[in-house]
């Protein structure tokens, strides 16, 4: 049986579709929505939604399989329902004071109550003939059945604040709030899958659209092409159907997993030949626009430059970031701008082109790099990279890559040319203007800029041309840069949306491990884990932990701890870690999101450690024996923390596994080449298992993540040539009442251990440890369930 249960009900909405009357169809017609008048009833194998739900990374709004994947955007929402959209963001449960006003102006649906069935709003529906309130009750159904439906059988009354005005629903952004929407959904059922393998989940939102958007980017015309014939037209709602799926369900899944149902095996179309190639349109145009044109630099269209693949996608980028700074000056300065356009756009052109030459500069090879030719006017020149992986870490991971390109005399000298410099933009950085700073003895050195040459006007006509047609909320988020950061040609680290973000090849990766092998500290004997407790902690931990906070009510809380899609209940929490307490996999999954959050934003230093932890759920599922292991039964949840972590440039990857009731913890350690068991059992003979039965535990951990990371490509190591190790660390007391803290160890070691050893702590700081994390936790951002509005000094008062 099926663990997921969906709400979305195309054949619902299909029926009330062909029970309404020619006025009806023509209001929706009228008002801009004509396209749902057109969508048939379909449905998609719950299967192969799982599957493909589980291969979305959804931090990157990307679905990703291996060497396969394609991006989730709000132009494939428009090519899926065809509806209209504005740019005012949607906030359900805070709307505008005008907003509120104008539903309180509609008193006839809040009379009826806080809750209004399907059935019933469609049989309000299906007897009303003026165009306002049809309008408003026709969004209510079509939003709760198709556009944003929800895990209840009701219309969601928080809509009415977005639709009551007939005139202004075009203007709200319901693409974005779809999308989003639904990606806090995967990201629901994600984090359910990976803490259970057994039970139900309801999940809302527009799930099909994930499927159809994958289905539309296989490639069927090879080999299936006279099997069945694919109508690609848009809307997608109103040009597929059950069997599109059905065929796909069977041609796609992989026979070879006995468990539940995988697919992927068939490869992907060219992304251009998919009805959302429209998408990056304008990005692709500005980014052609941004290619020197051949009669600038030569009349022999043969010389013309091809920009590099990798700094193609960095030109992109900061294209659609300079949008983004000129939409924002235009809204903070209003028509004044206008006056002197090229006076405004000068210094934002001059930064976001410096910011562009120094993204190039930190993902190309160092400055080492030899010219081939010792003639530097020969056109044939070719850029070697010697030891240096030319790649983005998440594409070509670990492998060496020898980077070759032609360049031309002329390309390498135009942005320095008199042309160049007569340019109708009089404003080039001079680290464009004069990019080769100095040539001797066949090198380049100064800033790689030579390798790109960006026609400034063009850009800036792009910018003047999509500034009417630009989102106006979207682009006036900002993205992290920093023009005066020190970019290093071996490592960069940018922190957006907290995230690390290296671009380092393999010998380099290996340099800075040498680094911090030779830095690991000696251990004095004195070094020893101190937790400051302060009276808000002590205060919240007596109430909420030591005490039964929710005894006395009615309905208890479903969910108190929520973090990345794992979730804790209260009574799990309480339990967990109440004095002598055990703390069970769901709060150690929390723990575990709430510890690789914090190990996103360390600095990098040779004392540091790159540290990557993984939940008890995803470890028991690893820990079996490696002849039955299933690789798909991990591989989607490795691939979403690799995409969010970068596994590939950690040091030290930890595994908490519990065995017998009792705690350990896996290290593989990269800078020592060891695996690593730490055991907070005091003695042998009370250890959670005999020596051999652990390493053959440990063994099947190993093999089976190595083989999973293999196959998805994360990185390809051999951990099985690294040495087994029992090292010291902090040991439990045997005694009967303070046994049970090898859990509150085992977090304490996730934190202490540098690979080598760790900080001493005994008993009274497991105490103290139990109280901080119970506090941090609870009052963490990062904790979906918490109401942040109140302060915790407020509750535990």
């Amino acid at each position: 049986m099926d663990r997921l249960k969906i709400r979305f009900s195309s054949k619902r909405f299909t029926e009330v579709i062909d029970s309404l009357s020619e006025d009806q169809k023509a209001f929706v017609v009228k008002n801009g929505f004509h396209n749902l008048l057109a969508v048939r009833k379909f449905s998609v194998p719950l299967p192969l939604l799982e599957w493909v739900m589980g291969q979305v990374i959804v931090d990157h709004c990307e679905f990703k399989h291996r060497t396969k994947s394609f991006k989730l955007t709000k132009f494939m929402v428009h090519q899926m329902l065809g509806i209209p959209s504005g740019d005012i963001p949607i906030v359900l449960h805070n709307p505008a004071p005008k907003i509120r006003d104008q539903v309180a102006q509609h008193t006839s649906l809040s009379r009826h109550g806080a809750k209004l069935s399907i059935a019933e709003a469609v049989a309000k529906l299906l007897d009303d003939h003026v165009e306002d309130s049809f309008m408003m009750m026709f969004m209510l159904v079509a939003l709760s059945t198709i556009i944003c439906p929800s895990t209840q059988n009701f219309v969601n009354m928080s809509y009415l604040p977005f639709i009551c005005d007939v005139d202004g629903i075009k203007q709200y952004d319901w693409y974005s709030h779809i999308l989003n929407y639904m990606l806090s959904e995967v990201k629901k059922y994600q984090g359910f899958i990976s803490s259970k393998d057994e039970g139900k989940i309801y999940v809302g939102s527009c799930l099909p659209l994930i499927v159809i958007a994958y289905m539309d980017s296989l490639d069927m015309t090879r080999h299936y092409a006279n099997h069945r014939t694919f109508v690609y037209d848009v809307p997608r709602f109103c040009n597929i159907s059950s069997d599109d799926f059905m065929f796909v369900a069977n041609v796609d899944r992989d026979l070879s997993n006995p468990g539940r149902p995988s697919y992927g095996i068939i490869g992907f179309r060219p992304f251009s030949c998919s009805p959302y190639f429209e998408a990056s349109a304008s990005v692709e145009s500005s980014a052609t626009r941004n290619s020197i044109d051949s009669d600038h630099i030569s009349d022999s269209p043969q010389q013309s430059f091809q920009i590099l693949q990798s700094i193609q996608g960095l030109i992109e980028k900061h294209c659609d970031l300079l949008k983004s700074d000129v939409s924002d000056g235009i809204l903070q300065q209003g028509q004044t701008v206008y006056s002197d356009i090229p006076a405004y756009l000068r210094p934002a052109f001059y930064n976001r082109l410096s910011l562009l030459s120094a993204d190039i500069l930190s993902c190309l090879p160092s400055p080492n790099c030899a010219i081939v030719s010792d003639d530097i006017g020969n056109n044939d020149n070719v850029l070697a990279n010697k030891d240096s992986t030319f790649s983005s870490a998440q594409s070509l991971r670990n492998e060496h890559v020898t980077l070759e390109k032609d360049i031309s005399n002329d390309d390498i000298n135009y942005a320095s040319s008199p042309i160049a410099q007569q340019s109708s933009c009089p404003f080039i950085p001079e680290s464009i203007s004069n990019p080769i700073h100095s040539v001797s003895e066949g090198r380049v050195c100064g800033t790689p800029a030579h390798q790109i040459c960006v026609n400034p006007t063009s850009i800036i006509n792009s910018v003047l041309a999509d500034i009417t047609h630009a989102n106006t909320p979207e682009l006036s988020s900002k993205t992290g840069y920093d023009s005066e950061a020190c970019i290093d040609c071996s490592q960069t680290i940018s922190k957006v949306n907290g995230k690390r973000n290296r671009r380092m090849g393999s010998s380099t990766i290996d340099r800075k491990q040498r680094k911090k092998r030779a830095a690991i500290p000696i251990d004095d004997g004195q070094d020893c884990v101190k937790i400051k407790l302060t009276h808000q902690m002590e205060c919240s931990y007596i109430k909420y932990v030591r005490l039964n906070h929710f005894a006395e009510n009615d309905e208890q809380l479903p969910t108190f701890i929520s973090i990345s899609g794992f979730q804790c209940s209260y009574d799990s929490f309480r339990l967990s870690l109440q004095p002598r307490g055990f703390v069970d996999n769901d709060l150690m999954s929390v723990y575990v999101q709430l510890f690789n959050h914090e190990h996103k934003h360390i600095s990098g230093g040779r004392f540091d450690r790159n540290k990557i932890a993984f939940t008890p759920f995803l470890v028991d599922k690893l820990a079996v024996d490696y002849k039955t292991y299933v690789l798909q039964s991990t591989e989607p949840e490795l691939t979403r923390i690799s995409q969010e972590m970068e596994m590939s440039s950690a040091d030290l990857l930890l595994f908490p596994l519990i065995l017998n009731d009792h705690w350990i913890l896996i290290c593989i350690n990269y800078l020592a080449k060891e695996v690593q068991v730490l055991d907070p059992a005091i003695r042998v003979s009370e250890s959670v298992l005999p020596y051999n039965s652990l390493k053959h535990v440990v063994d099947n951990v190993v093999l089976n993540f190595q083989r999973t990371c293999s196959v998805a490509e994360i990185f390809d190591r051999d951990f099985l040539k690294y040495t087994f190790q029992v090292p010291r660390c902090p040991k439990h007391s045997s005694s009967m009442f303070q046994k049970f803290d090898s859990d509150i160890f085992v977090m304490m070691l996730m934190y202490h251990w540098n690979g080598s050893f760790a900080k001493k702590f005994a008993h009274l700081d497991a105490s103290k440890f139990r109280k901080f994390i119970a506090h941090k936790l609870m009052t963490s951002d990062l904790n979906e369930a918490a109401d942040h509005s109140t302060p915790l000094e407020e509750v535990a008062n």
